[in-house]
């Protein structure tokens, strides 16, 4: 909504002067305050609680139409806000839930967002679910110790992870009751055929990194490692050097057709659209600074990189 300036001009005719006298006056501009709330949980340290990205992008959205507007933050924990009937029907199993209170001026703003189904309304709210790029599912079960690294095998970002945690095994950095699983991102589009962000190369190398995965899992690390040198040699290199039988990985490509088509499913589960995603414990959607910062074990991918060792990625696919 457009601001409105209201000038109001009152004019009036004194007799016994001689010409008119005007007086004028604007209206008080009234600043537009928005309510926020933030349904939150610290059940999971470094995950599912505000997003100051996010409360600063919601509030920047909200100025491009009213300049003046401020926003009246309010955090509230998931324990509490299921106990109040105004929150009452709003889907609490992601955390944070970013809520605006629904006012005329706030469905002005949003009303496009909320015809095309992109954020919804429920009861007295405007309903930001599962926005945030790192946050707790709750209804998830736990499972315990598992790392799930969602990437795309050509991904740049991607690799940089991988070569972390290569880096941090090697080194004797790495939890040794961890497990790690990696996933691919990609596109189901039926009939054994998937998309994905760099082409068809990188779904072949996805179904042949899912095939030696599964199949040589005390050799998949050592593939990574020598893969991921270049991409643009023969996959077979690799696979030789890391002491693969690589007819056994062509002769298995449906297996790796299969386990993607489970990873499209899994990946979409927890939202993942981005390489690398990180899922610790079967809940938790971190980065690796999160990681680092709030679960004991990690604090290796954490430090800053030293010359010649593997970087953290700090950006994504």
């Amino acid at each position: 909504m457009k601001k409105l300036s209201l000038f109001v001009a009152v004019a009036a005719m004194i007799a016994f002067a001689a010409g008119c006298c005007k007086c004028g006056k604007d209206e008080a501009k009234k600043p537009v305050t928005f309510d926020m709330v933030i349904i939150q949980t610290t059940a999971a340290p470094g995950t599912g609680v505000e997003d100051p990205g996010l409360t600063q992008g919601l509030t920047q959205f909200i100025q491009k139409t009213l300049p003046d507007a401020k926003a009246n933050v309010k955090k509230i924990d998931v324990a509490d806000a299921k106990g109040k009937p105004e929150f009452s029907g709003i889907d609490m199993s992601y955390m944070p839930v970013y809520l605006i209170k629904k006012t005329d001026d706030m469905i002005k703003v949003f009303g496009q967002h909320i015809q095309s189904g992109f954020i919804q309304t429920v009861g007295d709210y405007i309903v930001f679910a599962k926005q945030t790029r790192q946050g707790l599912y709750m209804d998830k079960p736990v499972q315990k110790n598992q790392l799930d690294l969602f990437v795309m095998s050509h991904c740049p970002f991607g690799v940089m992870a991988e070569n972390k945690i290569i880096e941090a095994k090697n080194k004797n950095k790495f939890p040794k009751d961890v497990t790690v699983n990696v996933h691919f991102i990609v596109s189901d589009t039926g009939n054994g055929t998937f998309q994905s962000l760099h082409g068809q190369a990188e779904v072949d190398e996805d179904i042949i990194q899912a095939v030696i995965q599964n199949k040589f899992p005390a050799k998949f690390w050592k593939y990574l490692e020598e893969r991921n040198k270049d991409l643009n040699v023969s996959w077979e290199t690799a696979a030789k050097k890391a002491g693969i039988d690589t007819a056994v990985v062509k002769s298995n490509k449906q297996l790796g057709i299969s386990i993607l088509q489970k990873d499209a499913v899994y990946g979409s589960q927890f939202g993942v659209n981005a390489s690398p995603t990180i899922v610790w414990q079967g809940q938790s959607v971190m980065d690796f600074g999160s990681l680092a910062a709030n679960v004991p074990g990690f604090e290796y991918f954490g430090q800053p990189a030293a010359p010649g060792a593997a970087p953290v990625p700090q950006g994504g696919c």
